[in-house]
């Protein structure tokens, strides 16, 4: 399958974490990713020592022709399965490209915060343009759906699962957290 991952991020925060995350797990799985995102930032540097072809290309919010024109190049060129936004600002310009260049691709967007209010027409046009909003919890998938004009079948909840074997290698005899209050080597911290 081919996935284009897009951000216009250019900090580090859990949603970017979790974007080269996704990529490299799919990778690994013999899918083939490409990233959109913003020039000079985190996710471009990340992603291109992790050896991903990267698209840069300097997005601004809401309406900016030049960029949705960009974009439908990038999607003419790949011709992705699935296009996954991770910001919300990121569906000004990627759901009109996708329907323009390239309308057979699926758009996922992914919510991992609670929402304003958003049920104005033009936003609802845009979401309903998505194939599927993917939340992290039934909270903000129910909190999604109140603030939007979108139907309740159209949210999933994907619960995002935690990689406890990165945390199997602390070295549990120089755990400076229990040598500084006084805890037992064999205690558990959270």
């Amino acid at each position: 399958m081919k996935i284009l991952n897009i951000s216009s991020s250019k900090g580090i925060g859990g949603r970017e974490m979790l974007m080269l995350t996704l990529s490299r797990g799919l990778k690994e799985n013999g899918h083939e990713i490409k990233i959109l995102t913003s020039p000079k930032g985190w996710i471009e540097k990340q992603a291109k020592s992790d050896n991903f072809e990267v698209y840069t290309l300097p997005m601004k919010k809401y309406i900016d022709i030049y960029s949705m024109f960009k974009i439908g190049q990038i999607l003419k060129e790949f011709q992705p399965d699935i296009v996954h936004i991770y910001f919300i600002s990121d569906i000004w310009l990627v759901v009109p490209a996708v329907k323009i260049f390239f309308p057979t691709a699926k758009i996922f967007l992914l919510r991992s915060m609670i929402s304003c209010d958003m049920k104005d027409w033009i936003r609802t046009k845009l979401f309903l343009g998505l194939t599927k909003i993917i939340t992290m919890s039934d909270f903000i998938k129910n909190d999604f759906i109140s603030k939007t004009n979108v139907p309740a079948e159209n949210v999933e909840t994907i619960y995002i699962g935690v990689d406890v074997e990165k945390f199997d290698n602390i070295n549990k005899k120089n755990n400076v957290l229990k040598k500084d209050y006084n805890l037992p080597e064999d205690s558990i911290l959270i």
